[in-house]
């Protein structure tokens, strides 16, 4: 058998075409059946009928007369809260969008110091999402910041 009796026609080149695009779209499909999607969060029903909450929270927090404050520095991560809304009880989340592995919680506890101090020596770099809730003079309040972790 030589090369010259390999004679293609038009009718083997569509079947090669056929195959070759068979065996692509199987390769993508399996590629597609690998991939880990991660939940934002796994109660995300309750916390869209909460929402509102959060519009009202974020309202009481823009009504007081200082900022909440959020510092990097250091390795570590300070959260000022204003003299008029110290904490009673809340919480911090450290969310982090491209791998929930990395989340953190901290609970939030009265106390007379205005600070509150994460350590953030062992968070990788990247973009994080602070978002804060916490409870005082029998209000809530609820703020959600942006805070990208440099080198």
């Amino acid at each position: 058998m030589t090369i010259a009796m390999l004679k293609f026609n038009w009718g083997t080149k569509i079947a090669l075409v056929y195959s070759a695009f068979v065996l692509l779209m199987l390769g993508l499909v399996f590629a597609a059946s690998r991939v880990d999607f991660q939940l934002v969060t796994k109660d995300y029903y309750q916390q869209e009928l909460d929402y509102e909450n959060r519009i009202t929270e974020m309202k009481q927090l823009a009504m007081l007369d200082e900022p909440l404050q959020i510092m990097a520095q250091d390795e570590k991560l300070r959260i000022v809260f204003p003299s008029q809304a110290l904490p009673e009880a809340g919480s911090v989340h450290l969310y982090r969008p491209s791998n929930q592995q990395y989340d953190q919680h901290f609970e939030l506890k009265e106390e007379a110091s205005p600070a509150f101090e994460i350590d953030t020596a062992n968070l990788p770099r990247g973009l994080w999402r602070l978002k804060i809730r916490w409870k005082a003079n029998g209000k809530y309040f609820y703020t959600e910041k942006v805070w990208v972790k440099g080198e």
